[in-house]
């Protein structure tokens, strides 16, 4: 995930017309679908810290991201 952002970084400095907000949002929504996922899988590895319910937290999670995000596809942009 740390080398998403640093990759993607540069892009969201050329846009110096975007809001502050909407980028901070946008990368809100994508690391409570993923921040979950690599916390149960490092706890599943080290073998303590509850993994498996930590990847049902980042199900759970992840499905109310795209539910967000499917919302402002839907309504937001038609406005």
């Amino acid at each position: 995930m740390l080398a998403v952002v640093i990759y993607r970084l540069p892009t969201h400095r050329k846009l110096g017309d975007v809001p502050t907000g909407w980028v901070v949002s946008r990368w809100a929504l994508r690391g409570i679908g993923t921040v979950p996922f690599l916390i149960g899988a490092v706890s599943v590895i080290a073998g303590s810290g509850g993994g498996l319910y930590w990847v049902v937290v980042g199900i759970v999670l992840a499905i109310v991201a795209a539910v967000a995000n499917a919302w402002v596809l839907l309504v937001e942009i038609l406005r």
